[in-house]
């Protein structure tokens, strides 16, 4: 609901007014008798003469706001319906019988008007605008009663002439009463109409009302309306812009009655003006206030709620009305036992009687009905007096902050278990001075100290009297911003005196937020590691002398055998089986050659050393050819074919890419189909040359795919070499610039392809 739905409606204002009657009814007297309004005989009246009609006007009243709100009546329209006005015209013809003139009766009206108003203003809730726009227009209509009345009796009692009724009228100062002939022409003219308008009675009897009129309402046929409307139901009520002589314009408003002949018929009007400029700018500027304080809260992140001291809500904003009522039932002028009940009431209404007994603001967290967690800030308002009125809540949503607060705590008690369990020494040192401030139980096992030996002692005092001044230089550079980090590997002396290498990090940063850096010593033992470096090594030493006393040790042998094979072969000495054994015993020999040679590539490579060539301009089909004609010698029932071989050039070492290709050449003819030949071709793409080995049968498996040219991977058979011939020709290719891969599949079989740099 708005802010204004917060304001004494009309039947509540009724029935303040309707206790407070006595009260309103004294403090009228007070201001008649001693104010300056009133200057009159009713300063000397006795109190009974005095006061006679007024009580019957408050409950006119009391009872024109009520039927108000039953009927739903607007303000405007409040003298025909429910304002008949017989109190205020026996009070006007009482007045006008003590000898009282039209203005002096006016002037009490509008005294009782002001104490009514004054009275609805002052409560703390404040009034809803209609209920004083109807209070207005009500003593508006009892003063055109009263003018009425004296008219009536001046015509009965008094006969006296039309020019008599025009003094009595024209006395009036503070309203503009005028009388209208039946098509809206100015009749008469007061003191008070010539103020407001600022025209003379002589520039303004015989002009039509229209003049005071805008243009836009004269566009409109705002002045006949209203006439016709005053025709027809006897009275009408009005109010908007009026135009005075100098073209200003000020805000009235208006009553104009109908004036009947003997035979009922209309002749005239009577028109009651008030100037009420100043209270219509006020009214807007409090109801700017008003729309500017309910948008400024509703569009607030926080909840924000007003009640009066009996716990009733006087303002929320949407946030706050969607939070404690989400079916959309009104809040205002009901409190959180009828909204919300049970413990959830109570405790809140405990809440705000709390705050009214400690007469101060007091902040608490509290959970919503829907899980949701708001600091809440509730404090007294006080009125201009410093008396409190009502208490106002603001609610910020927390929720969020609570969770970040909460992950932050788990993240901190998971710094401290892994600050405390972490496998390495940390240290927290104080940048001024590098001494250790915290310690871990890991750096106490490593030193031998426990942390209160440590607090308090340079991390370079930990190192070997021949480190500790180059450790210590170093964690100074760190400590004076000379290096963001900085890593050492020294020696510590522990506390039993025994020395444990370590490998030590520190840094130096600032957090942000931080005004203070931050310094963190990181301490590794790799005392283990060391001494696993050293015995790895060794060991590999001891493997590569071994592999070369190997290699060299077996090439003289297989140098012996290979020379007696090829003598032999040569003289002829040895036919049939024999012979096939000789040529056996040459293929053992020439494969174990191989084997050697892949060794030591094999060693050079795991050693970081390329595998060596010399390279010189090499026709590639010559080498194919060769490398052909030698394997089909040493496979004899394997079909080789070569599909297609282009003239291709490279600078390349002959040696070293015949063995890539008899590497590929003998694992397709060990690991393809036997039924099938061994298809080979030789392309140029793109400045490259491309050769391709294909064979049929199983398809490499795709699980070791991504790792046959590693070393000691092989495919599908056990026993066919130990898994070094991929990894050599992968070796081959990268020492000429080149690339190696493979494709297998069921429908197109294996293709193995290596590529090469063209001339």
């Amino acid at each position: 609901m708005s802010a204004a739905e917060s304001r004494l409606r009309s039947a509540e204002a009724a029935t303040l007014l309707e206790r407070s009657r006595d009260a309103l009814v004294e403090e009228w007297t007070r201001r008649v008798r001693t104010g300056p309004a009133v200057t009159g005989p009713a300063r000397d009246l006795p109190q009974p003469h005095l006061v006679d009609h007024m009580p019957r006007l408050v409950a006119d009243l009391v009872g024109a706001l009520r039927a108000s709100e039953v009927t739903n009546v607007p303000a405007e329209a409040i003298g025909r319906t429910v304002w008949h006005g017989a109190h205020a015209e026996a009070h006007a013809v009482q007045r006008f019988r003590e000898g009282y003139a039209l203005d002096e009766v006016v002037r009490e009206l509008s005294v009782f008007r002001s104490t009514i108003v004054d009275f609805l203003h002052a409560q703390s809730r404040g009034v809803e605008v209609d209920v004083i726009q109807l209070v207005h227009t009500a003593i508006d209509e009892a003063m055109a009663v009263a003018a009425r009345s004296f008219e009536q009796e001046a015509r009965s009692a008094l006969a006296e002439s039309e020019a008599a009724y025009r003094r009595i009228v024209t006395s009036v100062a503070d309203h503009a009463i005028i009388m209208l002939d039946a098509s809206g022409r100015i009749r008469t003219w007061n003191i008070g109409a010539e103020r407001i308008t600022g025209y003379r009675a002589d520039e303004s009897v015989g002009q039509s009302v229209e003049v005071f009129y805008p243009p836009e309402a004269r566009a409109e046929g705002r002045p006949r309306q209203l006439l016709d409307r005053a025709t027809r139901e006897g009275a009408a009520k009005d109010a908007g812009w009026r135009v005075r002589k100098d073209g200003s314009r000020f805000f009235a408003e208006v009553t104009l009655t109908a004036l009947y002949d003997t035979e009922g018929v209309v002749c005239g009007f009577s028109k009651v003006t008030r100037d009420v400029t100043e209270r219509w700018r006020h009214e807007q500027e409090l109801r700017k206030s008003r729309e500017l304080l309910q948008g400024l809260i509703d569009h607030s992140p926080a909840l924000v709620a007003v009640k009066d001291l009996d716990g009733r809500y006087l303002l929320t904003n949407t946030r706050f009305a969607a939070l404690l009522a989400p079916s959309g039932q009104p809040l205002i002028g009901r409190d959180d036992l009828e909204i919300v009940g049970g413990e959830l009431g109570k405790r809140l209404r405990e809440h705000d009687l709390e705050v009214v007994k400690a007469d101060r603001a007091i902040d608490r967290e509290e959970i919503a009905p829907d899980g949701t967690t708001f600091l809440v800030s509730r404090f007294p308002v006080r009125d201009a007096e410093q008396h409190t009125f009502a208490t106002a809540a603001i609610a910020t949503d927390i929720t969020q902050r609570k969770r970040i607060e909460r992950a932050l705590a788990a993240r901190e008690q998971r710094l401290r278990d892994l600050f405390a369990l972490a496998p390495i020494g940390i240290a927290e040192l104080d940048p001024a001075t590098g001494a250790m401030t915290h310690c871990n139980p890991r750096l106490c096992s490593i030193t031998g100290f426990g942390e209160d030996e440590l607090r308090g002692r340079a991390l370079a005092e930990l190192a070997g009297m021949q480190a500790r001044t180059a450790c210590g230089a170093a964690i100074d550079e760190v400590l004076h911003g000379q290096r963001p980090s900085v890593e050492h590997e020294t020696r510590f002396v522990r506390k039993d005196g025994t020395e444990v290498c370590v490998r030590a990090v520190l840094a130096a940063f600032r957090a942000e937020g931080e005004e203070r850096a931050i310094a963190i010593a990181l301490v590794e033992d790799i005392e283990s590691r060391k001494a696993l470096e050293r015995a790895r090594e060794q060991a590999a030493e001891q493997r590569e002398r071994f592999v070369g006393i190997v290699s060299h040790d077996l090439r003289n042998p297989l140098g012996a055998i290979l020379s007696a094979t090829y003598l032999l072969e040569r003289k002829g000495a040895l036919s049939g089986a024999d012979a096939t054994l000789l040529a056996r015993i040459h293929r053992s020999a020439d494969s174990m050659r191989a084997l050697i040679h892949d060794l030591l590539d094999y060693e050079r490579a795991r050693a970081g050393v390329a595998v060596p060539i010399t390279t010189q301009p090499v026709e590639l089909c010559a080498l194919l050819d060769e490398v052909v004609a030698e394997t089909r010698q040493a496979h004899p029932r394997s079909p080789i074919e070569v599909a297609d071989c282009a003239p291709l050039r490279g600078l390349w070492d002959p040696a070293r890419v015949q063995q890539a290709i008899t590497n590929l050449l003998v694992n397709a003819i060990q690991h393809g189909d036997p039924h099938q030949p061994v298809r080979l071709a030789a392309v140029a793409q793109e400045g490259h040359a491309v050769l391709t080995v294909w064979n049929a049968g199983a398809p490499i498996p795709s699980a070791i795919r991504d790792t046959l040219f590693e070393p000691f991977k092989r495919a599908q058979r056990a026993g066919a070499g130990v898994g070094l011939g991929l990894f050599i020709v992968r070796e081959i290719a990268i020492a000429h610039g080149g690339t190696v891969d493979v494709e297998s599949s069921v429908e197109r079989g294996t293709t193995f392809r290596l590529v090469l740099p063209l001339a």
